[in-house]
């Protein structure tokens, strides 16, 4: 069942997008086959193995029991793997060397978060004075005003005040000197991503690091495993309706990654639906317009369970629920009532029109019944919907209702297509719906009608010319 899901999901993919797939031990071997298949082995990026239980390794009178569980990423196309590892080199910096402590420590100036990472001093000996005269210089530093001096080590003068910070000796193929890592122009004019630590009586110069959200990938990273998942879900006064549940940080974490301003994220098993607390997050405190879709089949809950009892009748009811409450709770928290937190729900049905398939032995009852063509049950907005998947349009667009007397015309994102499905519809209309385009004024415009909706063939016929003259050419009716 994989095969066909992860060949989907691929044709899904934008061409700089990537993948993340959750799987524990038992197939993680053969999943990474059939990816290599899939998506090509160049396009493998890693494997994050995060650790679901962290009270530790145990062992059980049945076996060892499992601590950790394994995602799995693919790129769809390699050029953009480079970027993508840069980021995880960058994370690898940060990753705690145990499970509670950090390995750098966060820092705040009044230019906001940093950490010190390396020293600015180039460790290969390769740079130096012959191969990079412009990086070999000597800093002269201020511990009192913080200003910074930069001079040729052949052109030194004492500076009352300031300390003098050589490059580091080398003796390595007739050269003196290592060279730093920044040029002088930059360690002057960015004196302030520096870090100058005193060591007996002399000083040792680091840089600082702020390129990336410190801050919250240490709020992330920190606390990831499934007892986090199951207090994400207690937080929202859901308590055990679903069991181990994936941790908001981890999708927050994974998401931080690659998304950008406007992405759409696909989750193809949404659970709990845990993806769209992550984003509601990520979007408010990035100020991004991530847009999620997720699939859950309608899985029924065990009777005797507390989803159940509370009522729940499917895992998609719980998603649905979970939606809701982490969206209020945002908003709560944040204090900003405007925010979009609101969702749609489609349920896969056949389509809404009724095929043609005759009953040779009474043909004429056939062709009678087909005047109305729409499945018996079916709303009119069910029939809205499946028009604007037709027509590959988005289906997050607003949709608006306009009425004329008593027809309703819906509007699909801001005029751009116009659809009336009642009955006896008169050559009226046509004036109603070119108001409608000069109030909303759409770069483009169609309009779909029931075909069987008008009054007479004449009112049909006119309505379309009056639009067609009024520059709306595209006149459909199913």
């Amino acid at each position: 069942m994989m095969y066909p899901r992860l060949k989907l999901a691929r044709n899904l993919l934008t061409d700089d997008g990537v993948i993340f797939i959750s799987i524990d031990d038992n197939e993680v071997e053969n999943l990474r086959k059939l990816c290599d298949e899939i998506f090509g082995e160049d396009n493998y990026i890693d494997v994050f193995i995060w650790i679901n239980k962290p009270e530790g390794r145990q062992i059980s009178k049945n076996g060892a029991v499992g601590t950790h569980e394994y995602i799995m990423s693919y790129a769809k196309n390699s050029i953009n793997i480079n970027e993508f590892k840069l980021s995880l080199k960058f994370l690898n910096e940060l990753m705690p060397n145990t499970y509670n402590k950090f390995s750098h420590d966060i820092l705040t100036d009044e230019y906001g978060d940093y950490i010190i990472t390396h020293e600015l001093y180039n460790g290969n000996s390769v740079f130096n004075e012959i191969t990079r005269p412009n990086l070999v210089f000597d800093i002269y530093y201020n511990p009192e005003t913080t200003d910074v001096i930069c001079e040729n080590v052949s052109e030194s003068h004492l500076h009352d005040g300031y300390v003098k910070i050589p490059p580091k000796n080398n003796n390595v193929r007739n050269t003196k000197y290592k060279a730093w890592r920044w040029g002088r122009d930059k360690v002057v004019n960015e004196k302030h991503n520096l870090e100058f630590q005193q060591r007996n009586d002399s000083y040792v110069v680091y840089t600082k690091r702020r390129d990336f959200d410190i801050t919250n990938v240490k709020d992330i990273i920190t606390n990831i495993n499934t007892n986090a998942g199951t207090q994400d879900i207690n937080n929202l006064s859901l308590n055990g309706l679903f069991d181990f549940p994936k941790p908001v940080n981890l999708i927050k974490f994974l998401s931080s990654l690659i998304i950008k301003n406007n992405d759409i994220i696909l989750d193809f098993f949404a659970g709990s639906s845990t993806i769209y607390e992550a984003i509601f997050n990520l979007n408010l405190k990035n100020n991004l317009s991530t847009h999620v879709i997720g699939v859950q089949i309608p899985e029924e809950v065990e009777e005797d369970s507390k989803a159940f009892k509370s009522g729940f009748e499917t895992i998609a009811d719980i998603g649905k629920e979970r939606i809701r409450r982490a969206g209020d709770k945002i908003k709560s928290e944040s204090n900003n009532n405007d925010l979009d937190t609101g969702f749609k729900v489609f349920k896969l049905d056949s389509s809404n029109l009724d095929k043609w398939n005759p009953d040779y032995d009474d043909v004429q009852k056939t062709l009678l019944d087909s005047v109305n063509n729409v499945v018996s049950g079916r709303s009119e907005l069910d029939l809205v919907y499946e028009i604007i998947i037709k027509y590959g349009i988005d289906l997050s667009l607003a949709i608006e209702e306009y009425n004329c007397g008593e027809w309703t015309v819906y509007s699909v994102g801001y005029g751009a297509l116009l659809i009336c499905l009642d009955n006896d519809i008169t050559k009226e209309i046509a004036d109603f719906i070119i108001k409608l385009k000069n109030k909303l004024d759409p770069i483009t415009l169609r309009v779909v009608f029931k075909d069987n909706g008008f009054v007479s063939d004449s009112d049909k016929t006119n309505i379309k010319e009056t639009l067609k003259i009024n520059n709306i050419n595209e006149f459909i009716t199913i």
